[in-house]
């Protein structure tokens, strides 16, 4: 037998808001929460949570996994501080500090980047690594995507394109996002290119989903976001941007222009309906990510987390 010793502290599996996030506090409040687990149990009865100094702990709700906290006034605008601590059964501590802004909206940064490219996990070059990498430190964009074609990347690979864009999120200096491309082909019908951004959940069979299932997948994921990849008859434009939904429009907000010649066709997606904004990305395929060409995409934010570029 191998003895087996815990020393480390619960493990907080997500927390609300991330490192430098920004609200919207036109939007109204926006709740505080933590999830986390422990082998041994999270002992409650010692957890903390403060608030800009103010301890407000026993007006969060507490749970085995779970801390919600609803402030009683909304936040006002400016900077702000969460700090958490919690403690095992075993005695041992995990305390984060987080600070984070309110903004008015007034005040915002123009951030730019790319959320459509490939690694050599379907179609391109290298490893979602090298990507990350070189969009940080040769690129210098300020956000940054790996989207693989969905039919190559299994969940467990997805799973590992995720672990490392997280190990490269660096909120305030570089904000990393997960995604991946739905590609349709001649074996399945042109339906057209669909990127996928934020979600853990990958679709990756394009032969048992059609356009009108992506859709109703996309109302069953809202954190996503979604977007018309290069759009045209070359590639597909999206059975001519039939299928709209209300719920749909609101998550399908990206539409690639790749040039003047995609005009056509943007002013098509609008005409049927569709609400989505005008974004450049290289789709590059090459080990020269975010400088294969001098175009990129721009997003308007109050801070450079990934929350805020999302």
């Amino acid at each position: 037998e191998i003895p087996v010793y815990d020393n480390a502290g619960p493990r907080i599996t997500d927390i609300s808001p991330s490192k430098y996030y920004a609200y919207d506090g036109t939007l109204g409040e926006t709740p505080v929460f933590a999830e986390y687990f422990d082998f041994s149990g999270v002992k409650l009865a010692d957890c903390r949570l403060w608030v800009d100094g103010k301890e407000v702990t026993s007006d969060a709700k507490w749970t085995e996994l779970r801390m919600d906290y609803v402030p009683a006034k909304p936040f006002k605008i400016g900077d702000h501080k969460l700090a958490i601590r919690l403690f095992d059964n075993l005695g041992n501590r995990t305390e984060k500090v987080i600070p984070f802004s309110v903004s008015d909206m007034t005040d915002l940064n123009v951030y730019c980047g790319e959320v459509h490219s490939h690694t050599s996990d379907s179609d391109g070059t290298g490893f979602p690594e090298n990507a990350m990498e070189f969009a940080k430190n040769v690129g210098k964009v300020d956000y940054f995507a790996v989207t693989d074609h969905s039919q190559f990347i299994p969940e467990d690979v997805y799973a590992d394109q995720i672990r490392v864009a997280d190990s490269y999120d660096e909120p305030g200096k570089f904000a990393t996002i997960y995604g991946w491309e739905m590609t349709w082909n001649n074996s399945c019908g042109y339906w057209g290119h669909v990127n996928v951004l934020n979600s853990r959940c990958i679709v990756n069979n394009i032969n048992e989903n059609d356009l009108p299932d992506i859709y109703r997948w996309l109302e069953f994921h809202p954190e996503s976001v979604a977007m018309f990849n290069h759009p045209g008859y070359l590639w597909g434009n999206f059975d001519e941007y039939a299928h709209k939904t209300t719920a749909a429009d609101k998550i399908v907000c990206l539409s690639e222009i790749k040039g003047a010649s995609y005009d056509r066709e943007y002013a098509h997606m609008l005409s049927c309906g569709w609400h989505a904004a005008p974004v450049s990305n290289e789709d590059n395929h090459l080990a020269t990510w975010t400088m294969e060409t001098p175009v990129t995409g721009c997003v308007i934010s109050p801070s450079l987390t990934r929350q805020n570029i999302i």
